[in-house]
Order: C-alpha cells, then structure tokens, then sequence
C-alpha cells in the first residue's frame, strides 16, 4: 500500500475513534481504581492519567523500521501502542499494586509486560509497560500500552525525551553516562520515600 494511502487509513475518524475510546475506557477504570486505593491507603495512589492515539506518521515509521508492508490491519496486529495511557503513581510499590489490579479487575489479557524499573534501559529509562488486549464489542482485541511510573520517573523521562531521545548531535556517551546516574539517584529516591511514607504511616 502507497504510504500517503497508509496515512489516510490510519489517520481516519473510524480507525483513531476506537483507540481513543479504548483510551477513554482505560483512562475511566484507571481512576476509579485510583479512587478506591485512595481511601483505602489514605492517600494519594495516582497523580495524574493521560493517553494518545499514536499519529499515523508515527505508526507508518514504526512499521517501517520493523520492516512490515504499510497496511492498517499491520498496524493493528504489530504496533502494540497505538493506543498509550501514561499513569503517574505517588510512590514505587504504587505501580506493581496499580498493574496487579488492572491485570486481575477487568480480564485482560495481558500480552506483554516489561519492567524497567527492576531492569532499566540503557539509557537509565524507569517505567513499567504492560501491554494489554481490551475485547472489543465485535470480538476482536485492541492492543493499548500502559506506562506506570513515579512522579520523580516521569520527571528524568520528561527531561531525557525533550533534550537527548533521538538527538544525534549530542556527545552521546558524557550525557548518556549523566543521565544513567541521575536515573540511579532517582530509583535510590523512590526507595527512600517509600520507607520514609511507611515509618510515617
């Protein structure tokens, strides 16, 4: 298929409404379990939510660099973050409580999961990613990607993507190298606040 075909297909009201209405669906039981966890713990559990629908540019450069025919039904079955939710949670054991509850509460499949915060990137980059399949009412699975982080991962991911993801112009091993040492201090952060909530508590 012509990619400017690609870009039309793929950037259609039908095809960018339902993920974004998986997006909405996600966004909606994020927060009520946030909500619920919240009296529970009596504080706060998460900070913020925010999704996007990946553009069609997006997905047309991905497909290429995995080397697939440009087509919406590849882009469905091999992108797995056309539809990507960002979750922010207050403190570190926030996030495997938040991923054991969207795994166990609603049925979903869960159909890949990479921790970064256990095994960061290279880069020093901290989340947990779950991908998982949300039934569709015509029987058939959308992939939507869930990042959970910290308010102090979220911070490093904001800073590194704005001045060094995908810039080649930079001394790439002076800043990388900094960046994987501020990423250090900032999971030696979270444990911290994490036992200093608990000897509060």
């Amino acid at each position: 298929m012509e990619e400017e075909k690609f870009l039309e297909l793929v950037g259609s009201v039908d095809f960018r409404d339902e993920y974004g209405e998986v997006c909405r669906q996600l966004e909606r039981q994020i927060r009520e379990i946030g909500r619920q966890m919240s009296l529970l713990l009596r504080r706060d559990f998460i900070i913020a939510v925010d999704w996007r629908v990946k553009g069609p540019k997006s997905c047309a450069e991905k497909l290429k660099r995995k080397g697939r025919e440009l087509t919406p039904e590849n882009a469905a079955e091999r992108l797995n973050d056309i539809a990507g939710v960002r979750v922010i949670c207050s403190f570190l054991d926030d996030i495997y409580l938040l991923c054991e509850r969207l795994a166990n509460d609603f049925g979903y499949q869960v159909i890949k999961k990479k921790d970064y915060v256990k095994k960061p990137k290279r880069s020093g980059y901290q989340s947990l990613h779950l991908v998982l399949g949300i039934p569709r009412p015509d029987g058939r699975q959308i992939r939507a990607e869930i990042q959970l982080r910290t308010q102090a991962m979220d911070f490093w991911a904001g800073v590194e993507h704005h001045f060094v993801y995908k810039n080649d112009e930079l001394p790439r091993d002076v800043v990388r190298k900094e960046f994987r040492e501020c990423a250090k201090a900032i999971y030696n952060l979270d444990q911290k606040m994490m036992s200093l909530r608990d000897y509060l508590s």
